[in-house]
Parts: structure tokens; sequence; C-alpha cells
């Protein structure tokens, strides 16, 4: 029977009347008490010692010292509870998050539900753990602050019992009780108490769910180098530019990579580039070309200009992928993999500097043109023959060199001379390359000057996983032209292309540029009037071209495998990946608050209890009924009565002789 049951007149009645009854003896007290400790003792372990409160002993026996032994695995116990998630959540901050690997990260990613529930059993698992912590220090504290006392009111009994269990024990006849002499802070706190703890299942299973974390690796690989110093990889291009010029079209395979050896053998390409490049120009313009011809097994996907570069790594051309992470361990090692690129990375970015060229173009109208066109020497019905001249310049193509094409009413013809080099001799090559339109060609496009200069640069090439896109970015470097080989191939591809893009109506090239014009520029496709609004969309385009066919001779050149060490160069980037993992935030902390206040308070009150309690501490759990049955409560004196107000005397609480 529990005391904050009885009425007040029970209540009375069990602290006055036994000892005024003649009929009972008092060894009848003594058995009565004897045999109720007995029939309890197999279910109570503490009961078995509660003496018989009329045995004449030390009363000192009644108290335990300050310090026992289960206060240390208790003290312990706190401090785990304590330190872990904050211990936890600094490496985790420090790391910047711990990554899943191998089957476990495979487990998790496969069954997000099952690992959520993982967590929050986790979660509550600490709580328990915490829980009784917190009630083992409450009574702890409790037993050393009710031995300096005669007696407590039940209030405090109630009080207690509040905070070991997290339950409200009052009811709304209490209220006036709680309110008056400031007993309602200590009702605050009970409802502070109980709210703090449905935190803490929360707050863990918040800090061991797994999430998608972001990890940095840095990256490096090996590229062909078109500026070198040395003079073993300058002998060995020279070499190699003389085999590919002379070498006829046919497809060729490396390393599981099929490659024409004709620069423009993939036309539909060449012109996307060029295409790309002008788009590029529209800050709102988004779209994404798709280059087969560079030897993706699944074409490139570009959304910016290609700038000259071929890209590697895992999502580049593989068959000149050298791209290795010292950082990335084994089990990430699958980044690489592109059987299964995604089977621990949610996405993943990476950027490399990687060599291309810079060009800067500027067209324009001229009254007339070196470009001479003459029927085909052979006599072909429906063809055309052109070639040019070069002024007090120097010849870039060989001697001789001549391009045919079909004959339209839109045609359009090719030359290009190359300018004496800068007084450095070797920073940049600058190259005049002249257009010229005939029949109806011959006012749009008229006669066309465009001078050229391009130079090696150095850019960063970003892939974007989720889009499956690569970017270029604006060149940070540049270096010397040594080898101007690769960018002369590249002019005299463009008047290839400029030849093999002419067909019996128009020619592929012009109609781009005139198209381009029309749909985003919102020019006039008037083919009476020469437009100079044209000459920047032609800029953009040649100078797209330009870029392919440099990417193109890069390929082609990387097919060799007799290449010199020195015409290698290194090239470093980044990769930023996702995976899941372990990870926190600066204000993840704030849901580790109330477990440490919860953990702080067992941890004070257990030190009180050790350190500070002068006269040692009560043995029994006061909030046990078998202890309270065993209980003496006397009426409240003061005031109007109230039942929380009656004080209660234990049977085995005495006031104890100071140790």
């Amino acid at each position: 029977m529990v005391l904050g049951s009885l009425p007040p007149s029970q209540l009375d009645m069990s602290a006055a009347t036994i000892p005024h009854h003649p009929e009972l003896h008092h060894d009848d007290l003594d058995t009565g008490h004897t045999a109720f400790l007995s029939s309890h003792s197999s279910r109570s372990g503490s009961m078995s010692e509660i003496p018989d409160p009329d045995t004449e002993e030390d009363t000192t026996s009644k108290l335990t010292h300050r310090v026992r032994k289960s206060d240390i695995p208790l003290l312990l116990g706190i401090l785990i509870m304590l330190c872990w998630p904050w211990v936890l959540s600094g490496v985790l901050l420090i790391r910047g998050g711990i990554p899943l690997t191998g089957r476990f990260a495979d487990l998790v990613k496969k069954n997000p539900k099952d690992t959520t529930f993982f967590a929050t059993q986790i979660g509550t698992i600490v709580n328990l753990i915490v829980t009784f912590l917190f009630s083992t220090a409450i009574l702890r504290y409790s037993q050393g602050w009710m031995a300096r006392k005669d007696n407590i009111s039940l209030f405090h009994v109630s009080l207690i019992t509040a905070f070991r269990s997290h339950s409200f024990p009052w009811g709304p006849k209490d209220g006036k009780y709680l309110l008056a002499q400031w007993r309602w802070i200590r009702v605050v706190l009970v409802v502070a108490c109980i709210f703090t703890f449905t935190f803490i299942p929360s707050a863990v299973s918040t800090l061991l769910n797994p999430v998608p974390i972001t990890q940095f690796a840095n990256i490096t690989g090996t590229e062909l180098d078109f500026s070198p110093t040395a003079s073993d990889c300058l002998e060995w291009l020279n070499t190699k530019t003389t085999s590919l010029t002379t070498n006829t079209c046919q497809w060729e395979k490396y390393n599981g990579l099929n490659y024409n050896t004709c620069r423009d053998g993939a036309m539909s390409d060449i012109i996307e580039s060029g295409r790309l490049n002008v788009l590029s120009s529209q800050p709102d313009n988004f779209e994404i070309v798709s280059f087969g011809g560079l030897g993706a097994s699944d074409g490139l996907q570009f959304i910016r200009p290609l700038r000259g570069v071929i890209p590697i790594g895992p999502d580049g051309v593989q068959a000149f992928d050298t791209v290795t992470s010292p950082q990335l361990t084994s089990a990430h090692a699958n980044l690489w993999d592109q059987t299964n690129p995604n089977a621990y990375f949610l996405f993943y970015d990476y950027i490399l500097h990687q060599q291309g060229v810079a060009s800067n173009i500027t067209c324009s109208h001229d009254s007339q043109s070196p470009v001479r066109v003459f029927p085909s020497s052979r006599g072909s019905v429906g063809t055309v023959q052109f070639n040019g001249t070069c002024a007090g310049q120097a010849n870039l193509l060989p001697h001789g060199t001549t391009f045919t094409s079909l004959n339209s009413k839109n045609s359009l013809t090719f030359w290009a001379c190359k300018s004496s080099p800068d007084p450095g001799g070797v920073q940049q090559s600058s190259y005049s390359i002249y257009l010229r339109g005939l029949q109806s060609y011959a006012t749009t496009v008229g006669n066309m000057t465009c001078t050229v200069s391009m130079q090696p640069s150095l850019f960063p090439v970003k892939f974007t996983s989720d889009l499956g896109v690569f970017k270029t970015f604006h060149h940070n470097k540049t270096f010397p032209t040594t080898f101007p080989g690769f960018i002369d191939q590249a002019v005299v591809a463009l008047g290839s292309l400029i030849a093999d893009a002419q067909t019996q109506q128009t020619n592929l090239v012009a109609e781009t540029v005139t198209a381009l014009g029309v749909k985003y520029f919102s020019l006039q496709a008037d083919k009476q009037v020469q437009q100079p609004a044209y000459l920047p969309i032609y800029e953009a385009m040649i100078q797209g071209i330009l870029e392919y066919e440099v990417s193109y001779t890069r390929l082609l050149y990387s097919t060799f495998t007799d290449r010199p060490a020195s015409c290698n160069r290194t090239m470093n980037g980044v990769t930023v990946y996702s995976v899941l993992g372990w990870s926190v935030l600066n204000e993840s902390f704030g849901f580790l608050i109330p477990m440490t206040l919860i953990n702080l308070t067992s941890l004070v009150l257990l030190l009180v209890a050790m350190f500070r309690t002068k006269r040692g501490s009560y043995k029994y759990d006061p909030t046990d009924p078998e202890v309270l049955a065993l209980a003496k409560a006397e009426r409240h004196v003061v005031g109007k009565h109230h039942k929380m107000g009656s004080r209660v005397v234990f049977y085995e609480k005495v006031t104890p002789a100071a140790e």
C-alpha cells in the first residue's frame, strides 16, 4: 500500500492507533513485522536486510558510508554516456565525416529503411541506459539527503518518484498545494526532465544514422605535352607529324579505342564544336553537345566549349586514362570502375587541369581575297577547285595544295597563311584564314579575312556525374608554342572541313552560322545584303572548329606507343564525391545538449552524494512500495491539511550518531 493513496484519516490511524491498543502486545508487533519481512525477502533483496523496528541495535547501521562500491561503476557509466557523443562528434567534425566502406556501405545504401530502424533502436537503448543512470543517481542523492532528516513529506517522496520514473504523479486536486511555497519550481523541473528525455533517442539516431557526406581527394595523371622543351620529345613530335600528314584515311584501334586517322572524319562533331562555342556566348544557354568521335563509348557530353582538350578520368576517353588518387582507399577505388561506377558513390565531380589551346580570332570583310577558284583539273562535272597565295606571309600549306569541292550556287572556299612569328619566336602562332563566298554567298560571306592567334594553355576541366557532362573553364596558364605543328595541322584541317562540308545546295559551315544568327541572335537571313553582325558568329564558329581539330590531333599523337617520357606532362586535380557515412554539422551539436544536461545532472548528484553528504546515506529506496508499507505517516500540523504535506517516518530511518 502506497501512502500517497491513503485518505487523511487512515494516514492518521497508521501512525497513532497501533501504540494504544492494549491487546496488541509488543511481541505481536515484533512477530508481525518479522513475518511480513520474511514473506517479501524472496522478492526484494533490500527488504531482507530491513531490521526489525523494535530491535535495539546501533543506529549507525541504518546508514552506509558516503562512498559505496557501487558508486564507482555508476560514475564510470555516467562519464561514458556523457563523453562518447561529444568525442564521436568531434572526430567527425575534424575529419569531415567518416565514410562507410566495403559491404557495409553497400548494405546501408540498399536498405535505407532498415538502417534507420537500427539507428533508432540504438537511440532507444541509449535512452534506457541514460534513464537507469539518472534514476540511480537520483536515488543515491535522495538517500544522502534523507540521512540528515527525521522525516520527509509525502510531497518529497512523490517528487523523488517523479524524477526517477519520468512521470507526473500529481493530479488537478493537488494544484493549489503544488503552487504554494515555491513548490511549483520543482514541478517545473519534473516537467522539464520528462521533456528533456524525449530528445535522447532522436539525438542518438541523428548522430548514428548514415547520411550523404562530401569527401575530397587529390587526383593526378599524365597526358601528351604539346609544349615540350626536351629535344628528344620535339624530335619525336616532328617525326610523327610527317607520318600523320602523309597517312591515308583508315580506321585503327588503340587500347580498345576505334579511331579514324582523318581529322575531319567526324564532320558532325566538328560542326557541333563550332556551334557549341557560338552558343557559349549566350549567358542563358545550357545546351549539351555530345562528341562521339573522340573515343568515349557513349560520347563525351560537353556543356561548354572543348578548348582543345582530351578529357580523361573515369568518364573521359578510357584509352588514355592515367588518373589515380593515392587518397582513395581500395574500397573507394571503384569510383574509377566503369562497370559499377556508383556502387558506393552517390555522385562525384572531378576537376583536372589539362592542356588545351587558347585562341583569339577576329574577322573582317575585305574588298579582295587571295583565294583562287578554278574548274576541276580532272574535268569532273559539278566540282570546283580552290587554293590561294600568301603575299608577305609564310606558306602554311605545302606548295601545290588544292582543295576540291562540289560546285554549288552556294559555295564557300578557303585558304590560310602563317604570319611571321612574334619577336619572342615561340610564344604563339598567328595565322590568316581567308574565306571567299561564291554565287549566293558572294554577298553574305563575301571576302572574309580572319586573324587567328593560338597558344597552348592550361584549362580546368570539370566532370559532374549527376549531369554526366564536362565543362571547361577559362584558361589559367599559357605555355610557349615550342611545337607549332599541332596548330598548323588544325588550321589545314579547317580547310578540308570547309571543302567536305559543301553540298550541291549549301555549305554546312556557312548555313550553320546563318541558322545560329537567325535563331539565337535575331539576325536577318537576307542573302542580298552583307551583314557585319554575322562576323562574331563566324569568329566563334571557326574557334570552336579549330579547338576540336586540336583535340583530335592530340588523340592521334597519343595513340603512338613509343612516346618518350619527356613528352608527358603531369596533370593535377581534385575529386569531390558524396558517399554514405557518419557526419556532423555545427548545428547538430545542439541535438546533444538535452542528453548532456541529463548526464551532467546525474554526475553532479552522484558526486554530491559521494563527497558532500556528511552523515552517510540511507540504505533503502524511499519509493519502494514495501519500504513505504512499513513507514509511518504523521498528520501535517501547520496550516490547512493536505495529504502531500503529511510527514513520512520510515521504520529504518532513525537519527544516527555522526560518523
